[in-house]
């Protein structure tokens, strides 16, 4: 096979993404090359828009397969496969956090508490769930690291982390919590118990934790969990031991980090924005939206 071909699904274009020697440059978009349009609750996307971004999806994909196969810059194959106007939600001062880019925010003000919207960790830092909040969305927070404080009214918050239950390794959020036990719910869990019949956007501060649900609740996960936006701050090798456990990250170099979003890519999900951490380069924030269903 020379290059990608178009058309079929992602199910039967490429191996698992834990092969290690992935070769054949899998299908790569679902959009037609006819002169056919992609329509969307009535609206036309015009032939010549829906080719550009075949291209840009082609070329972030292989971007992505090609760095498989050499260690290099951690970040160097990431880019940007979906581009659109974005809007974001700046985290407060001083606290770490980098901002968070999503789109659609007139869509939100417009649907308002139909729209679900879940925080995975925030570290006393809700900048993130109040702004999505002021927009209308009806917003959950969720870590088993703090306690709720009585400011904390346009949200609701559950002392639950997501994911798997892991060792925090004595980092300096298990240190402020000061306690043993921690309560770890999945996705899935949450939004059964919740009565939610979707997650419509799921941010993710989680410190490492992150790599185990991106894979088993994402990648591997139901239609019915997945989220439309996933905004995640991604920890990988060489991440600050004092704030991420060091067993999370160990390995997660350049080639585990394509695979990563090689299999993200394959459920639908494309990077809208993404940018380094200014404080820790091994660390970077990343906005995915769902455009497909794979």
């Amino acid at each position: 096979q020379n290059g990608p071909v178009v058309g079929g699904s992602w199910a039967e274009s490429a191996r698992s993404i834990d092969d290690e020697d992935t070769v054949a440059a899998p299908v790569i978009s679902r959009l037609s090359t006819s002169k056919e349009s992609v329509e969307a609750h009535g609206r036309r996307v015009p032939h010549i828009l829906a080719k550009q971004m075949h291209i840009l999806e082609e070329t972030a994909y292989n971007k992505l397969l090609t760095g498989l196969n050499k260690e290099g810059n951690l970040w160097g194959d990431v880019m940007v496969s979906y581009e659109h106007v974005k809007s974001h939600v700046k985290p407060s001062d001083g606290s770490g956090q980098g901002i968070k880019y999503f789109a659609g925010p007139d869509a939100i003000k417009l649907l308002g508490k139909d729209y679900i919207v879940y925080g995975a960790g925030n570290a006393y830092d809700v900048a993130f769930e109040r702004g999505m909040a002021e927009l209308g969305a009806e917003v959950y927070s969720f870590d088993c690291t703090v306690t709720a404080r009585p400011d904390w009214t346009t949200f609701t918050f559950y002392p639950w982390c997501i994911g798997t239950k892991g060792d925090f390794e004595n980092n300096g959020y298990s240190k402020q919590a000061n306690k043993t036990d921690y309560e770890f719910k999945s996705l899935a869990q949450i939004r059964r118990e919740l009565g939610h019949k979707r997650i419509d956007m799921l941010k993710m501060d989680i410190e490492g934790f992150e790599w185990e649900l991106l894979q088993t609740e994402i990648i591997n996960g139901k239609d019915e969990d997945l989220p439309e936006q996933i905004l995640v701050e991604i920890h990988a090798q060489g991440a600050n031991p004092a704030y991420v456990p060091k067993s999370l990250t160990t390995g997660k170099d350049n080639r585990v980090l394509n695979k990563l979003f090689m299999g993200l890519f394959r459920r639908g999900y494309r990077v809208q924005n993404w940018e380094l951490n200014s404080g820790d380069h091994a660390c970077a924030e990343v906005s995915f939206i769902r455009v497909s269903n794979c």
